[in-house]
């Protein structure tokens, strides 16, 4: 197969990148050498090359970055999506697009399936949920993959939540205190890249899928747990996300548990942080 991965710096796009299958021909291209949000540059792109497959991994994301730049945050999450879709489906192009499981409103009490209607709280998880309508609405082959919250090593300098909390540690904190309330699936982007080449192989019913380690973590948790396995001494204190609420310009769920019942999940988490942290 012909693969073409868009946002390939990002933490899946590097994921792809560091776990490669012999036999496939691939191009990575990220926002340096590919612009996302220009048509035209999209048609000759996918012409010149004609993937068999083009693996979307570039994202306006975090919830108050987009509430910072709603206008980039449609641009990229819903717009270029448009109109790779558009294109793809027109070069009877197979697209693999991500989703999140911001996209569900936390008040289920229980894992999220996808079977659940989204009900996305901000602009984030909206614009999120209208790329991945789109997807669904205008492709006739095409894979939807709804991902947790995602650990990983990534070529560009953004910082997931575990950096952010490593950088500050790193800058003399030794005291962290993080939301006890705030609930995801923490995954292994090298985990879900594997997995989901794996998944292209094996004609796998085109579709919309949650794709997730197996297992669950508050933030605290997810922290405790990293920093434990880093064998880094930080004292972590509990906290409830309201103590955070002044900072974000917009709600964000707090229980957005999910699983598949579909396909199979990955691993136990805290076995795939083993792997993260001898990367880290």
């Amino acid at each position: 197969m012909k693969i073409l991965v868009i946002g390939s710096s990002g933490i899946v796009g590097s994921a792809f990148k560091r776990n490669q299958v012999e036999g496939h021909v691939y191009w990575f291209e990220d926002h340096n050498s590919f612009e996302l949000t220009n048509y035209d540059q999209i048609t000759q792109k996918l012409t010149a090359i004609s993937p068999d497959i083009v693996i979307n991994c570039a994202a306006s994301d975090g919830i108050n970055r987009c509430a910072q730049n709603p206008a980039e945050a449609y641009a990229i999450n819903v717009q270029a999506v448009n109109d790779l879709a558009v294109i793809c489906n027109q070069l009877e192009i197979c697209l693999v697009h991500f989703s999140t499981d911001a996209v569900f409103n936390g008040q289920k009490g229980d894992f999220y399936t996808e079977d659940d209607i989204p009900d996305p709280l901000n602009t984030y998880s909206k614009t999120k949920h209208l790329g991945s309508q789109l997807v669904q609405n205008l492709s006739r082959k095409y894979y939807v993959f709804r991902l947790p919250i995602l650990f990983g090593i990534r070529e560009n300098q953004k910082a997931g939540f575990l950096e952010r909390m490593f950088a500050l540690v790193e800058s003399g904190k030794r005291e962290l205190c993080i939301a006890d309330d705030i609930y995801s699936c923490p995954s292994f982007s090298d985990d879900i890249a594997k997995r989901i080449l794996e998944l292209l192989e094996s004609n796998l019913e085109y579709g919309l899928y949650h794709l997730k380690n197996e297992g669950k973590a508050s933030l605290y948790d997810f922290a405790k747990i990293f920093f434990a396995k880093l064998g880094v001494d930080v004292k972590i204190n509990r906290a409830k996300a309201a103590d955070f609420a002044a900072n974000g310009k917009e709600p964000r769920a707090l229980n957005t548990i999910m699983k598949s019942i579909k396909i199979d999940h990955l691993r136990q988490w805290e076995a795939a942080m083993d792997d993260f942290v001898r990367q880290f």
